[in-house]
C-alpha cells in the first residue's frame, strides 16, 4: 500500500473514500499526510488499500471516457467537414448538373424492377 505512487487526484479521492475532511487547495503532500497521519489509516489497511484500488480505477475511468469522448468528437468533426465539401462541390456545380440534381438520378421504376 504505497501512496508514493498516487497524483493528487488519486490521494483526493482516497482521502475522500476514507472520509476524510480534503482541505481546500491541497496538495499532494497534505494529503498525502491527511490519510497518514489519520486513524483509518492506521487501524485498517485494508479499507485503505481499498480505496486506493478504487481511486485507481476511478481516474482510470475518467481518463477511458475522455479518450472516448475526444474519438467521438474527432468523428463528428470528419463528418462535419466531409458535409462541408460536399456543399462546397455542390455549390460550384452548373444549376442543370445530373449530381445536384437528385431527382434525375432516380432510376426510372421499370429499370428497377429488371434489375432486382
Amino acid at each position: 500500500m504505497s501512496l508514493n505512487k498516487l497524483g493528487k487526484d488519486e490521494l483526493k479521492i482516497v482521502a475522500e473514500e476514507l472520509n476524510l475532511t480534503v482541505p481546500e487547495g491541497a496538495k499532494i503532500a497534505g494529503l498525502k499526510n491527511l490519510i497518514v497521519n489519520s486513524d483509518v489509516y492506521k487501524n485498517d489497511k485494508e479499507l485503505v488499500q481499498s480505496a486506493i484500488d478504487y481511486a485507481l480505477a476511478e481516474i482510470k475511468n475518467k481518463r477511458l471516457d475522455s479518450e472516448i469522448k475526444l474519438e467521438f468528437e474527432r468523428i463528428k468533426l470528419a463528418q462535419l467537414q466531409k458535409q462541408l465539401e460536399l456543399a462546397n462541390i455542390q455549390k460550384n456545380l452548373p444549376q442543370n448538373s445530373d449530381i445536384r440534381n437528385p431527382s434525375v438520378l432516380k432510376l426510372p421504376t421499370i429499370i428497377m424492377l429488371r434489375l432486382c
